[in-house]
């Protein structure tokens, strides 16, 4: 790779992979701009590890090195498709380079002693991060183009047209990617008056036993859904209710990512009949996962790993801070489904967070129970990491079977239950999904595997299907 920069005497005296790494780079042919911006990074991370005291045991330095050989692994097996195949996991290559400078953040946290407590960032934090993405989606789209161009049959010397086509594809990818970004609601959270939202309608029946009701709006020309609380308690001290809610919503905004709900901004008006609390959040054309599954609706195998994958995801940018965030309530009601069928996580007990005194009650103990983890039987212990690969290895097996778990069990409400094996799944589901359930819901929380490896796993086995 002619602009890749060059390798010095001492790179890779610490770490031997970056060596390694550094002779796979240097000949790609496919990903070249992903590929030189991560050489850039692994070459600053491995210059603060010549100059600390770290050594090959500690925990920060086997991720380094675990991430630079899984890297290698991943751009060998993407030089190794035909140029047809390359455009075809042009999707899936984003979404792997993605995770890549995700988990390299993590590591330059932890060298430079700046791993965060809680995901607050400050506004060069965010500015620094925009400017990182948005190279990010022009290095994407540029090779993108080259493998395009690549499959495209024209003769070598035919340089004009080849920069004609070239414009073509660079504009279109740019209208595509710009499109909606002036006027989205996501640029800026926000305090949204009540007679901001077009068309305010309630969607489904009201649950009494629900603390809370679902609208569906539009707001600055875009669908929403509006989460209006209705406990008593929001009726009193609306100012206090304001202030502890817009420092919650930015709470949750800072884990903007592409499967996690994205929140527009909160309504709290005072109101004839009393006040209007609520959040205003991203609209999601399917419902969730959960009907998703119970409707007609074909979904090949293929896209059910894509799910998976998506949710998993979800759950990583989640645990993957120094100071995890546990959902607590991971299942398939808390995921909701777009129109393009990719999962957006919600759901994150949003009321009970800014007001102490909401205690939510149990709608449905059947539902609760079988997302429950065995080690939170006792409710002496708390939820964990692992509580919620339990929770999502139920959604994996839902993903599946397309069943409700233990549906034939819903007129014995008790633990016992628990101890019984969930339904086989289809003789058509990949192995190695069965495989990933199964483990996800080991009765040894430290048995099941993380977020991180249900996300590579997940990536490798959509991989392997046929286009």
């Amino acid at each position: 790779m002619d602009c890749l920069e060059p390798f010095s005497a001492l790179l890779g005296t610490v770490c031997p992979a970056v060596i390694a790494l550094y002779g796979i780079i240097q000949n790609v042919k496919r990903n070249k701009r992903h590929c030189e911006s991560l050489w850039k990074r692994v070459k600053l991370i491995d210059g603060i590890l010549q100059g600390s005291n770290i050594d090959s045991n500690q925990e920060v330095f086997k991720k380094f090195d675990a991430l630079t050989k899984e890297i290698m692994k991943y751009i060998e097996k993407f030089e190794g498709y035909s140029s047809m195949q390359s455009v075809f996991k042009t999707t899936n290559a984003m979404e792997r380079f993605r995770k890549f400078d995700e988990e390299f953040d993590f590591v330059m946290r932890a060298l430079t002693l700046q791993a965060v407590v809680s995901p607050k960032k400050s506004e060069d934090d965010e500015w620094i991060e925009e400017q990182s993405l948005k190279k990010r989606q022009k290095d994407f789209i540029a090779d993108a183009i080259d493998g395009i161009i690549e499959v495209v049959p024209l003769d070598k010397e035919d340089d004009k047209n080849k920069e004609k086509l070239t414009s073509h594809l660079c504009e279109i990818f740019w209208k595509i990617d710009a499109f909606g970004k002036d006027n989205h609601p996501i640029n800026k959270l926000k305090k949204i008056h009540l007679s901001c939202i077009e068309r305010k309608e309630e969607v489904g029946e009201r649950d009494p036993r629900k603390m809370y009701q679902i609208f569906k709006g539009t707001f600055c020309a875009f669908p929403v859904l509006i989460k209006r609380f209705i406990g008593q308690e929001f009726n009193s001290n609306l100012e206090q209710n304001e202030k502890l809610a817009m420092k919650e919503a930015k709470h949750l905004r800072q884990f903007d990512h592409p499967n996690i709900i994205r929140l527009y901004g909160i309504i709290m008006e005072k109101q004839e009949t009393g006040s209007f609390c609520g959040i205003v959040m991203e609209y999601c054309s399917k419902g969730s996962l959960s009907s998703l599954l119970q409707s007609n609706e074909e979904l090949s195998w293929k896209l059910r790993v894509h799910m998976a994958q998506e949710g998993a995801s979800a759950l990583f940018r989640l645990h993957g801070w120094s100071s995890p965030f546990v959902h607590k309530h991971v299942r398939s009601e808390s995921f909701l489904v777009n129109e393009n069928n990719s999962l957006k996580l919600t759901d994150f007990e949003f009321a009970r967070a800014f007001t102490s005194s909401l205690r939510k009650p149990v709608e449905n103990k059947h539902a609760w129970l079988i997302y429950l983890a065995p080690e939170n039987n006792d409710i002496n212990k708390k939820c964990t990491v692992c509580s919620d690969i339990y929770s999502f290895g139920v959604v994996m097996w839902e993903l599946a079977t397309r069943k409700i778990p233990f549906a034939d069990e819903t007129s014995k409400i008790n633990e016992s239950f628990k101890e019984r094996e969930m339904e086989t799944m289809p003789d058509d589901c990949p192995k190695e999904f069965q495989d990933l359930v199964k483990r996800a819901q080991k009765k040894d929380p430290f048995d099941r595997p993380t977020a991180k490896d249900l996300v590579e796993q997940l990536m490798d086995l959509h991989g392997n299907f046929d286009d």
